[in-house]
């Protein structure tokens, strides 16, 4: 997590104990989902929540 940059989308995924995983994949499954991503967000941005920030614990 600590090489992401600055913008990076990262997927993840609630565990039944309340921590988060992230979700892995392919690179042809993120080229799908940034290109449903930046379509899907052409008319509507997205909101970036600043007041909530999650850091990694391990």
């Amino acid at each position: 997590m600590n090489e992401l940059q600055p913008g990076t989308f990262v997927i993840m995924m609630k565990n039944a104990d309340g921590s988060f995983s992230p979700v892995g994949m392919t690179k042809e499954q993120a080229y799908i989902v940034l290109s449903f991503l930046s379509r899907l967000s052409t008319d509507e941005p997205f909101i970036v929540k600043d007041n909530e920030k999650y850091v990694q614990a391990t």
